[in-house]
């Protein structure tokens, strides 16, 4: 087996200026990256000021921007404030009036409305707002895809770290989600960064590095909620490097042990909170403020499924009850919202969210949606590339026999580790969610994706690896290029050519994979160009109101009959009809009938109007 997969064989990082008989890509690679990064960013900015607001961003911006000019969060929140407030950085420039803040994110018409007034109805037009919000998870992601490129160097080599940042650059949901002033990117970032900080500690084992890790944990965790999932991964991923020293033919730089086990985790967990309470503005509150309407906590968690057993403990024990229900309206404590939130965010995977899937609506979801969400919304160049690695990894796994593979993996470096478990595991928990709302949740699992590939496929040469499969890899990586570049600039609503494409993505899915209000822009320009910017039934899946695009709308009618009296042209989105329709069935004679033309990918338009 070559060195390349030993784990006593280190790749070193290229040097800063490569001699003139090194491969292309070495010395090459900082200008092929600027041209890698300069091509999506363009992309990315078409995005910025070609899409209208989608349905999240206007929530994200408002938090951030109150939280940045007065440290206050909503009392009830499912979303840690440090993506939102990176977003609402250049907002301070613009002095704008802040919105009352409202007790709740759960989706009430009240907070959706008072959305819409801060980005609509505020000193400064919508547009220069969402821009600068937008620009700076541009230069986010930008920075996302020089830090794989970086790493994938170091440890790999030029050549996989230019076609894993090619995969990242072209990859249609990463350049639509990555112009959105909302926290999936971010949050994708974080959870690679905290991985890759673990894997560091592992290989050195020194304290410094594990305080590091904690850092990047606690960033990641004031990010997004799934961050959670990192300290778990954190022990697991312990006690396997522990048999790998085991198996190991050399002497290990560092052993494991209990002691150091239970060191390195506490640094973990000092690093992470120190990070946590940092970025919440360094709140200390009670746990249940006045603003909860005296809700015991003890009830709070007895209502909560995900902690219905520790509540049932409090129930069996009054007196235990009483004391913490004290403690949490009296006891200040750090970071208090991030605990609420983590309540919330629980009860709401609990109880589920109303989702779509291959024409089907539930409430609570579906183990099998983010498998057929990653099957079509996957350019189909990255799942050939995904079928030719495994491949790969096999063959060269086998090659001297079933028996000494298994020491092999064991013996293997620790890197192919780092790129493996995390995203077997983050995949492996997505099944479980009740919230089936759009391929940005899994976005966390493709960049580990994206290098694991580039590094088996170009790498490994032969004799460790058939020169097909570097031939194919090849091919695989123009189709990618060829399926980004056709989606353009319409990247959210991206389908692969295997399930039809982007017209035949509501077979599907809906909501953020292919109808989120951003076509609104789109919209006006259809109706002018149809005479029926005020003669409109609309029926839009956004919080923007429709004035806003110069756009007169009506409800839509309840039958054909009534359309045609009216004399309207009915235009209704995606998400709206299949997932978000009345329940009293006003909607369905739309499905009835085939529409007569489609604004973006998320407009379906009816035109019953009398012909002269």
């Amino acid at each position: 087996m070559t060195d390349r997969l030993s784990s006593s064989s280190q790749t070193p990082a290229a040097p800063p200026g490569a001699p003139a008989g090194a491969p292309f890509a070495e010395r090459h690679f900082l200008a092929c990256v600027a041209v890698l990064l300069v091509a999506m960013g363009a992309a990315m900015f078409a995005g910025v000021f070609l899409d209208s607001d989608t349905v999240d961003e206007a929530f994200h911006l408002s938090c951030g921007y109150t939280f940045l000019r007065t440290g206050e969060l909503p009392a009830a929140t499912e979303h840690p404030p440090l993506a939102q407030a990176l977003s609402a950085l250049p907002l301070l420039l613009l002095h704008l009036r802040l919105q009352p803040a409202d007790a709740s994110s759960a989706g009430s018409q009240a907070k959706w409305g008072g959305d819409a007034d801060f980005l609509y109805h505020n000193v400064v037009p919508a547009e220069t707002i969402l821009a600068a919000g937008r620009s700076v998870k541009v230069v986010l992601t930008l920075l996302f895809g020089g830090f794989i490129a970086w790493w994938t160097r170091r440890h790999f080599g030029a050549l996989p770290a230019l076609v894993a940042l090619l995969l990242f650059a072209f990859d249609p949901s990463f350049i639509a989600h990555g112009h959105l002033a909302t926290t999936d990117v971010p949050a994708a970032f974080a959870f690679l960064a905290g991985c890759l900080s673990w894997n560091a500690f592992l290989t050195r084992g020194s304290m410094r590095y594990a305080l590091w890790c904690g850092l990047v944990t606690g960033l990641a965790l004031a990010v997004k909620y799934s961050a959670l999932l990192l300290p778990v991964l954190y022990v697991c991923w312990y006690l396997v490097h522990g048999l790998q020293q085991a198996a190991a033919l050399q002497a290990p730089r560092w052993r494991c042990s209990f002691g150091h086990f239970v060191k390195s985790m506490a640094a973990v967990l000092g690093g992470a909170f120190v990070a946590l309470y940092v970025s919440y503005g360094f709140e200390t509150r009670p746990l249940l403020p006045a603003e909860f309407g005296g809700t015991p906590l003890s009830a709070i968690l007895v209502q909560n499924p995900a902690t219905a057993s520790l509540g049932a403990i409090l129930l069996h024990h009054p007196g235990l009850a009483r004391v913490l229900d004290t403690a949490a309206l009296r006891l200040p404590i750090p970071a208090p919202s991030f605990v609420r939130g983590f309540l919330y965010v629980s009860l709401h995977n609990a109880h589920g969210h109303t989702s779509y899937l291959l024409g089907q609506t539930s409430g609570g979801g579906w183990w099998y949606y983010f498998p057929v969400v990653f099957g079509v919304k996957t350019p189909a160049g990255v799942l050939a590339l995904l079928l030719l690695a495994v491949a790969a990894a096999f063959l060269i796994a086998i090659r001297a026999g079933p028996r000494e593979a298994v020491f092999r993996l064991l013996r293997a470096r620790q890197e192919w580790y780092a790129l493996t478990i995390p995203p077997l595991a983050y995949f492996t928990l997505a099944t479980t969610s009740h919230i089936n709302i759009g391929i940005r949740h899994i976005l966390p699992v493709y960049p580990f994706v994206f290098i694991w590939i580039a590094a088996i496929l170009f790498t490994f040469r032969p004799p460790d690896l058939p020169a097909f499969f570097r031939k194919a890899a090849v091919v695989s990586v123009a189709l990618v290029v060829v399926e980004s570049a056709a989606a353009f600039p319409r990247y959210l609503a991206f389908f692969n050519l295997p399930s039809g494409g982007r017209s035949q993505g509501w077979k599907y899915v809906v909501d953020s994979n292919l109808d989120w209000g951003q076509d609104m822009k789109r919209l006006q320009p259809y109706l002018e160009r149809n005479g029926a910017a005020g003669n409109v039934c609309l029926a839009a899946f956004t919080v923007a109101p429709a004035s806003q695009f110069g756009i007169t709308a009506h409800p839509i009618p309840k039958s054909a009959e009534e359309a045609r009296a009216q004399g309207c042209l009915v235009v209704i989105s995606l998400s709206i009809l299949y997932e978000w329709r009345p329940s009293d069935g006003s909607y369905d004679w739309l499905e009835r009938r085939q529409p007569t033309g489609r604004v973006g990918d998320s407009f379906r338009v009816y035109d019953l109007r009398a012909r002269p």
